[in-house]
């Protein structure tokens, strides 16, 4: 079989003798060492390059707790790994495709969110190329899946849990806390002190929302809770009400009551940012963009402390039915959630409850959660061109970002990039159902155009993500699962 690497510059023998070796990580530290930098174009897939390089060369040089994980928090067991180089030109949603390698010499590819499984030995990495996105992948604290209840309960009843139980107090009468002084540990307690950034995130975002209601009764504050209560509940490990409240529990319980009943029975409609978008829009009025950017990315900020993703959004979107500045604007975030799995289960939310617009909901459910396209139903759709759809990073620059394939696949829109997240996890779907919502005329012109875009099709393209998304709570929750096919309507 021909190489995928160009033989000018590089020793593959010396590569693939790695194996061989009785101290095969120390045998490839070596080898990255002597060819660092060195770019070969891979067979598979096409287009692909990869450059040698080690930690440092990465983006996440700087991210030491995301790299703790790698080797701690994905594969059943604890194992040392160690970066080979980076990949770039596959639909990889991040700048790299961390590859790296460990004890059982298969290769791995981190794309930011997953640890896949790319190669199954430096021979096929060298002949073949990897597979990405891989047939078998890895979530963060996939090691810990089979732990119950009682088992955290053991690890909470620790001293990393208790000091633990003892910050989160502070947050919630102080407003402070400090999670950057504890020493990593191990195992359990690592993992237990890298979710604990869910328990704050989540005690921040409920804070901020009863700020900006100005402590009045709202229906976004009731259906935030919720959200998170959700959330909270299917997290591993899981976070009860009093967990996040703590002695602020019966306060919200005697203003909202209704989300701490429901919360374990009934599916929310969509994430929590969601709800502080709608809240600060609401406030300011649609035309004020850069107001309602820069509110919601002072909370943004607050949240990613601690290098976390829990509860973040990481893009803004701002839609408008043509290019007149004198239009209405529609707003999104991206999913504000962590984790494969509740990521797909708050998108399927959406899809399912209709909170996006049925075009939007439909050509996210035309893809399955491998990023496939169903064979039987495609409701994608094409925007009109005068349609205005531009996204940001939360940065201060306000960065515009073009829009990934995945919007391309779903909507149309131009864009020259190959990264393909994660159907119905950008800002896009968002923005653009509110857009179609209230714009007539747009919709009208966006009608899906395939044949297979029937009723009946659609009856069963929403089937087969209604019975994705109860797998993944039953697999969740065993023998606490109490959810049917209904989903909470938020009260005041």
């Amino acid at each position: 079989m021909a190489a995928c690497f160009a033989p000018t510059g590089f020793e593959i023998q010396s590569f693939l003798e790695c194996n061989k070796s009785t101290d095969y990580l120390a045998q490839m530290l070596k080898f990255v060492s002597k060819h660092k930098h060195l770019t070969r174009h891979l067979k598979s897939p096409a287009g692909a390059t990869l450059t040698i390089g080690n930690l440092d060369d990465t983006i996440y040089k700087e991210k030491p707790r995301e790299v703790n994980g790698w080797g701690k928090f994905y594969l059943p067991n604890i194992v040392n790994m160690q970066v080979i180089g980076v990949v770039e030109g596959t639909s990889c949603p991040c700048d790299q495709l961390v590859l790296m390698t460990c004890e059982d010499t298969k290769v791995y590819g981190y794309d930011g969110e997953e640890l896949h499984v790319v190669a199954a030995s430096l021979q096929e990495l060298v002949h073949e190329g990897i597979e990405y996105p891989a047939s078998k992948s890895y979530y963060n604290g996939e090691a810990f899946k089979n732990m119950k209840d009682k088992d955290w309960d053991k690890v909470r009843k620790g001293a990393v849990g208790r000091r633990l139980d003892e910050e989160h107090r502070k947050l919630v009468t102080t407003g402070k806390s400090n999670l950057k002084n504890f020493k990593l540990t191990c195992g359990r307690e690592e993992f237990l002190i890298e979710a604990e950034f869910f328990r704050r995130n989540a005690l921040l975002v409920i804070k901020e929302m009863d700020k900006l209601s100005q402590g009045c009764h709202h229906v976004l504050v009731d259906e935030v809770l919720h959200s998170i209560l959700f959330l909270g509940h299917i997290n591993e490990p899981r976070f009860t009400p009093e967990d996040i409240l703590c002695t602020k529990l019966n306060e919200y319980k005697g203003r909202y009551p209704r989300p701490f009943q429901c919360y374990s029975t009934q599916l929310p409609k969509r994430a929590p940012i969601s709800c502080v978008l709608e809240m600060i829009v609401s406030m300011t009025g649609q035309e004020e963009v850069q107001v309602i950017f820069q509110r919601l990315l002072q909370l943004i900020d607050k949240l990613k402390e601690g290098e976390t993703k829990h509860l973040v959004s990481n893009t803004f979107c701002v839609s408008q039915p043509n290019k007149s500045p004198e239009t209405a604007r529609y707003y999104g975030v991206s999913m504000s959630t962590s984790g494969r799995d509740s990521g797909r289960i708050m998108v399927n939310a959406c899809c399912l409850s209709r909170y996006w617009d049925s075009y939007v909901a439909d050509a996210v459910m035309t893809y399955n959660p491998n990023k496939q396209k169903k064979t039987y139903f495609d409701a994608t759709i094409k925007l009109p061109n005068e349609v205005k759809c531009q996204a940001f990073g939360f940065s201060e620059e306000m960065t515009e970002m073009p829009p990934c394939k995945s919007c391309s696949n779903l909507f149309g829109l131009t864009t020259s990039s190959t990264r393909i997240w994660p159907y119905g996890n950008c800002a896009e779907p968002e923005s653009l159902s509110n857009l179609l919502r209230n714009e007539k005329e747009v919709k009208e012109k966006s009608e899906p155009k395939s044949k297979t875009c029937t009723d009946e099709n659609r009856r069963r393209a929403e089937d087969s993500v209604w019975k994705e998304t109860e797998r993944m709570l039953r697999e969740k929750l065993s023998d606490r699962y109490e959810y049917g096919r209904q989903f909470y309507t938020p009260q005041v």
